[in-house]
């Protein structure tokens, strides 16, 4: 594996991010969710005032869980995937490093 297969990976960013009334819980199982799951680590819920969310890999799952109670919008997300996203990382470091709540 070269060294920068080894770098690859994804930036999130949600332009819009309302999942309804929520509990302390992010993960609550009565609330709107939404879970990125990266394998080798820890799935993790996103906060509501999540802007931006880095991977350590190349490969994750978003899954959405509705309650079914309409009383928001939901969220809107975008990507970028390689060594862009990589460099957005080291430029603004205020985006969050999922790989570090493992």
């Amino acid at each position: 594996m070269s060294v920068f297969a080894a770098l690859q990976v994804i930036l999130l960013w949600f332009t819009h991010f309302e999942l309804g009334l929520q509990s302390a819980d992010s993960c609550s199982a009565t609330d709107d969710r939404l879970i990125i799951t990266e394998a080798g680590f820890k799935p993790y819920c996103v906060m509501p005032n999540t802007k931006k969310v880095v991977t350590k890999t190349n490969e994750v799952t978003l899954q959405f869980i509705s309650n079914a109670q309409v009383d928001a919008q939901g969220f809107r997300a975008f990507y970028s995937a390689g060594m862009s996203a990589l460099w957005y990382w080291f430029s603004d470091c205020s985006a969050l490093m999922l790989g570090s709540l493992a």
